[in-house]
């Protein structure tokens, strides 16, 4: 039999059957659809339970273990795979999540006595400690929260101009401290520190033996004591009425010297 009459005979064949066949009713695809939706449903359920299951096992291994070392329940090391369930599984689908890293700070330094105030305007403000810091603008505003003498001084180089005054209160409310800063508008600034303690005192309490060197000079009609840091920074203390006062900034050091030619 040839191919040709092969395939006649058989499409003779499938047409008879197609004539004699009858129609029947496909079932409907949503049911079994739907069976396999329940059963997908049925092993995600299975799948979490045995998950908790785990978890509660973990952490009551754990607190078996701590109880048997420590005579007490003790979360051991057993108890990670909890918290690292929260943090790979919970939180970082909505915060992310990266590496430690060491690069950068994560906070701001704190400000030290020579930061800005935030407004241009005398007000209270805490320092975080027993003190209690007070900022104006003016000497006279000064003299009048204070009942010891403020260091006022005569000698200012052209070009510079008082910027703040800080008064620092102690838990007696007395000023024990007086910060004057002085600025040129071009980055270029010098301050004072008064405390109300003795020379020795102030040493005692803020030279570093090791870390800065101290010498003695005389200027005009004050012995003054000059601090230099590792960087050569100085730092000019004398004494000053029944206290201390210290001068420091970022000007020539030829500068600060004659800012110390005043007489007591």
């Amino acid at each position: 039999m040839d191919r040709e009459t092969f395939d006649r005979m058989f499409d003779e064949a499938f047409d008879a059957a197609v004539r004699e066949s009858r129609p029947g009713s496909a079932s409907s695809p949503e049911e079994s659809w739907e069976r396999v939706r329940k059963m997908l449903e049925a092993e995600k359920r299975r799948r979490a339970i045995l998950r908790k299951l785990s978890m509660i096992v973990t952490v009551v291994t754990s607190l078996l273990i701590g109880a048997l070392l420590f005579g007490q329940a003790q979360v051991t090391d057993a108890f990670r795979p909890f918290t690292q369930f929260f943090k790979e599984d919970a939180l970082s689908l909505f915060r992310g999540s990266s590496e430690p890293t060491n690069e950068g700070a994560l906070t701001a330094p704190p400000p030290d006595a020579g930061s800005a105030p935030v407004s241009g305007k005398s007000g209270v403000q805490s320092t975080g400690s027993a003190e209690e810091k007070i900022t104006v603008y003016s000497f006279e505003e000064a003299v009048k929260l204070s009942t010891a003498p403020i260091f006022q001084p005569e000698n200012v180089p052209e070009g510079f101009k008082l910027a703040y005054i800080y008064l620092f209160k102690g838990k007696e409310k007395q000023v024990s401290r007086v910060y004057l800063r002085y600025e040129n508008g071009e980055g270029k600034y010098y301050r004072y520190e008064q405390n109300m303690q003795s020379l020795d005192s102030w040493l005692s309490q803020f030279f570093n033996k090791e870390a800065n060197k101290l010498e003695d000079i005389v200027i005009g009609d004050n012995e003054v004591k000059v601090i230099s840091d590792a960087k050569g920074k100085k730092t000019l203390v004398w004494t000053f009425a029944a206290g201390t006062l210290s001068l420091s900034g970022n000007i020539e050091d030829s500068l600060l010297m004659e800012l110390t030619m005043l007489k007591k």
